[in-house]
């Protein structure tokens, strides 16, 4: 299936490059670390539930948090996305099995970051995030996805907070993304590949990254 991270749709999770039409951004999408990736979750796959089941997983995933005791946002936030993903691809894993992959994409989410800032000089401002927020806001306009209307409602926040809070991180990838990528293909342009694309670029990266994690730059 297939939900889900916001702009080129890289299912490897990387925030794709800027948007050249009206269509919003995909912001669901995963790294490569093992499991299926989180995918876009408002793609055709999708279109079998409606917003009242995703807003009645979402908060069925706040109550297993309240139970977990996990306080940091950023896993929380990786723990609801995966929950919903197994709840759209009946993938039947554990709550515990969740919270652990929630766990390890939150980390990898940092060091994607981090990873850009100290190797590349890749370096954003919250005024470049909003507005790239203030863009996938307009883009959307008043034709949300259910997957966006039930998890807004689950969460008991707006669209405009769910996408400015909740979803803060995708659009700040995305920023990032941008101006790592040309960065990216310069290094790369010599090497042999069927298509020197954002796919490519960004296997190449999160290779680098999961050395960097390693501590193995």
């Amino acid at each position: 299936m297939k939900i889900l991270f916001l702009i080129l749709a890289i299912l490897i999770f990387i925030p794709a490059c800027q948007q050249t039409n009206n269509t919003p951004p995909n912001p669901y999408a995963a790294h490569t670390m093992g499991e299926d990736p989180v995918k876009m979750v408002f793609d055709e796959g999708a279109a079998q539930f409606v917003e009242v089941n995703y807003r009645e997983v979402t908060e069925e995933a706040l109550e297993h948090l309240r139970n977990l005791y996990i306080s940091d946002e950023d896993t929380q936030r990786w723990f609801i996305r995966y929950y919903i993903e197994n709840f759209e691809e009946d993938k039947g894993l554990t709550v515990q099995e969740m919270a652990a992959f929630a766990r390890d994409r939150a980390e990898f989410e940092t060091a994607w970051r981090e990873y850009a800032s100290a190797e590349y000089g890749v370096e954003v401002t919250e005024e470049e995030i909003d507005a790239q927020i203030d863009y996938n806001v307009e883009a959307y306009g008043n034709t949300l996805p259910p997957a966006v209307q039930g998890i807004s409602n689950g969460l008991n926040i707006s669209y405009e907070e769910y996408m400015r809070e909740f979803d803060r991180d995708y659009a700040e990838r995305t920023v990032i993304w941008q101006q790592l990528m040309p960065v990216l293909l310069e290094k790369h342009y010599m090497e042999e590949s069927e298509r020197l694309d954002g796919v490519f670029l960004g296997q190449a990266y999160e290779e680098e990254v999961k050395a960097y994690l390693e501590g193995n730059p």
